[in-house]
């Protein structure tokens, strides 16, 4: 059977579909007006009822008006007033069911105000009854019986008309009520014509149906394979991933080691660093195939830690600077002095990210530079959390307006036909996509076609940790001297005095402060009255509990951050799980000194590697000459001219923050040994400018080694007139 064409489908399913449709509607349209006849009637009916009720008051008003005014009877008195305070609430009955047709509005105020007036006279009749006795019946006394019989007569004409509308209106709605009936009888035999044909027609229309369904039984069968292929792919990718992890294991371990154990700046660590950086790559190509699997698969997992963002500064100099030089492109870094030094985020998946965003601006960029920009936005509200942005802005080729959006597609690059060095597997910006959206923020792009690019990532609701980033805590067999931590003021908040006790001896003699108090009530005034830098607050107390305390000192202003350490005995492990879940730390009974210094580290800064070079100048600046002993430093010449043959070169060329804290704490070494003040002071300088990150003064103060090693020359050269 060979099938209709579509559109003879079309045209006879949208006839009878009309017909159908007319049929309902008319049906619905005569089911209204037999409504409309029914209710009509009724309201007919009980308009006659309310009109008959209306009209009963103004009789009985007037029947007990004329009979008190004959006799004087005060109950008639009685029965007219009752009368008259009846008729305006069954008037207002009349208007309710009256509607808003027109004439009977009419004629209803018409009614209304005849009545007002006809109860009015009928009031004053008795009125006058009342105060002139019989002497009101006298003919000169009786015009207000005329005026009443006369608005009587025009009451009972406007009655008659009102009692007719109702039945005009009631004959109407049954002439329109008949007409449809009669036309929704012909649209009905009408459409039952065409259901016939319709009927043949859906019979015609169900086998084109199953044939349909067939094909597309077909096609998901054909999907379930193609799932069940893409299934079978991220399988075998995951396992070549860790087939291929195993021998990259040897690679990137043993290229560390030889990266760690060759004199730094020789051209043996750069080959070696060169063979581990590469083995990095390598292994970030794994990484990003096996990523994007796992998003498309919706199995990757964010791990939040306290992280100090400034960081991923040092690891982006440290794995572009010398693709950067190569390329003879500027590489620059700014860091907003308002980003806290610890946000709870994944630190890993933010390099990640930013490895992606500036390999990209690198490796599409000719001249110029690459610039990025860490910003950070505090959240006015909460104050404890804020948006954290990145800025990475080059000046290469730029993107097509058509192409910003296609970018962030796996495996979609700009212009195939670009360099083999500028190409790539196109899976960086569709993973940073992916990846940021998991983080609940944005990525934004700005870009002209040869002027350059502007990726800017927006993380909302990055929240602020009170405990410091992991790797500025202790390591567990480190001496505990509480004087390595920053000088705190510390509350120790606990009902028990021999714990109390404890405490104060523990600091005793350190540079911490310590106060006390014995209760969770004392400890939020204690706050409220002077914010500590750190509170050690044990559980149960009287008065008020270390939870109910912690609650209180969050609401008051500049505490929401304040780290409070839970101190309890109890050994319960959903204890535990909840303490650690609203305290910042916690600490189990009984604690050992080490315990109590690893668990308060992680929130006090410890003093770093630039303090103790830092003191060591300051003692050595008050306790000899500040010119030093320029007799020693003849023997120091020899060294600084080696660093400057085989260390030096290779720090200033790739400007890695690591290698630079190393040549810097190694300089600030000789210095010291060889009583060298001008050494000392730029040992230190340098080593700050690489603990703060500033590249740009770092940039410069590492090519004024060589002048400086001149200005040592030049003072052992004027030491002999010196001492004549």
């Amino acid at each position: 059977m060979r099938p209709l064409h579509p559109r003879i489908y079309t045209h006879l399913v949208t006839l009878w579909l009309a017909l159908s449709l007319g049929g309902i509607v008319l049906g619905i349209v005569v089911w209204q007006r037999l409504n409309q006849s029914l209710d009509a009637s009724l309201r007919g009916a009980s308009f006659r009822i309310a009109l008959q009720g209306a009209y009963r008051s103004l009789t009985d008003a007037e029947s007990a008006a004329r009979a008190y005014y004959l006799d004087g009877d005060s109950a008639e008195l009685d029965a007219f007033h009752a009368a008259q305070s009846q008729f305006p609430g069954r008037f207002d009955d009349l208007a309710d069911l009256a509607g808003t047709h027109p004439e009977l509005q009419r004629d209803l105020m018409e009614l209304r105000s005849t009545a007002d007036l006809y109860l009015k006279v009928l009031d004053d009749n008795v009125a006058l009854r009342g105060k002139s006795g019989r002497d009101a019946l006298l003919p000169e006394k009786s015009q207000g019986l005329a005026d009443a019989k006369d608005l009587a007569n025009r009451l009972r004409s406007i009655v008659a008309r009102l009692e007719q509308n109702p039945q005009d209106l009631l004959a109407t709605h049954s002439t329109a009520a008949r007409f449809e009936l009669q036309r929704a009888l012909s649209t009905t035999l009408a459409a039952g014509l065409f259901g016939l044909g319709a009927g043949v027609l859906a019979f015609y229309l169900s086998r084109v149906a199953l044939r349909q369904e067939k094909q597309q039984r077909e096609l998901s069968e054909h999907a379930l394979r193609a799932e069940r292929a893409a299934q079978d792919k991220s399988t075998f990718l995951a396992n070549m991933s860790h087939e291929i992890r195993t021998p990259m294991n040897a690679i990137l371990g043993f290229g560390e080691l030889l990266v760690s154990e060759l004199p730094a700046g020789s051209r043996s660590r750069q080959h070696a660093r060169s063979i581990y950086d590469s083995a990095q790559s390598l292994l970030q190509l794994i990484n990003d195939i096996l990523d994007l699997s796992k998003i498309e698969a919706s199995m990757l997992e964010l791990h939040l830690d306290p992280s100090d963002v400034r960081e991923v500064t040092s690891f982006l100099q440290t794995v572009f600077a010398q693709q950067a030089a190569r390329k003879s492109l500027k590489l620059e870094f700014f860091v907003d002095p308002n980003l806290p030094h610890a946000l709870l985020v994944d630190r890993s998946r933010l390099r990640q990210v930013l490895v992606n965003l500036v390999g990209n601006a690198i490796k599409f960029t000719q001249k110029g530079g690459v610039a990025v920009r860490i910003l950070w936005e505090l959240n006015p509200e909460t104050r404890n959390s804020g948006t954290l942005k990145f800025q990475v802005t080059d000046t290469g080729v730029g993107i097509p307006a058509e192409k910003q959006v296609q970018i962030f597609e796996p495996f979609v690059q700009v212009d195939t036909r670009r360099p083999f060095e500028q190409q790539g597997t196109g899976l960086g910006l569709s993973i940073v996509l992916r990846l940021i959206e998991r983080m609940g923020g944005t990525v934004r792009v700005e870009s002209e076609v040869g002027m350059g690019s502007t990726f800017t990532v927006a993380l909302p609701d990055v929240s602020i940790s009170a405990r410091l980033p992991a790797s500025t805590h202790p390591s567990a067999d480190e001496v505990v001297d509480f004087d390595d931590l920053a000088p705190a003021e510390i509350l120790v908040v606990d009902d028990n005095a021999v714990n109390r006790n404890l405490l104060a001896s523990t600091f005793e003699g350190t540079r911490h402060g310590v106060r006390f108090a014995t209760n969770g009530r004392e400890a939020v005034e204690s706050v409220r009255g002077g914010r500590p830098d750190i509170v050690l607050m044990d559980i149960r107390m009287p008065e008020m509990d270390g939870q109910t305390a912690l609650t209180e000192i969050r609401k008051l202003p500049g505490a929401e951050l304040l780290p409070v350490i839970a101190v309890t005995a109890s050994s319960i492990v959903d204890d535990e799980h909840r303490l650690r879940g609203t305290f910042a730390g916690y600490l189990r009974k009984p604690f050992t000194r080490a315990m109590l210094f690893r668990e308060m580290a992680a929130f006090l800064p410890r003093r770093g590697s630039a303090a103790a070079p830092a003191a060591s100048g300051r003692t050595m600046a008050n306790d000899k000459p500040a010119k030093g002993r320029p007799e020693r430093w003849p023997a120091l010449l020899p060294v600084l001219r080696k660093i400057e043959r085989t260390q030096w070169p290779g720090v200033n060329e790739s400007g890695a923050i690591p290698e630079v804290k190393e040549f810097a704490e190694r300089l600030a070494e000789l210095g010291e040994s060889r009583d060298c003040p001008p050494l000392s002071e730029y040992a230190l300088t340098l080593l700050a400018d690489a603990e703060s990150y500033s590249v740009h003064r770092l940039e410069e103060r590492l090519s004024k080694f060589p002048a400086l090693i001149q200005e040592i020359e030049r003072l052992v050269g004027a030491q002999p007139a010196a001492t004549a």
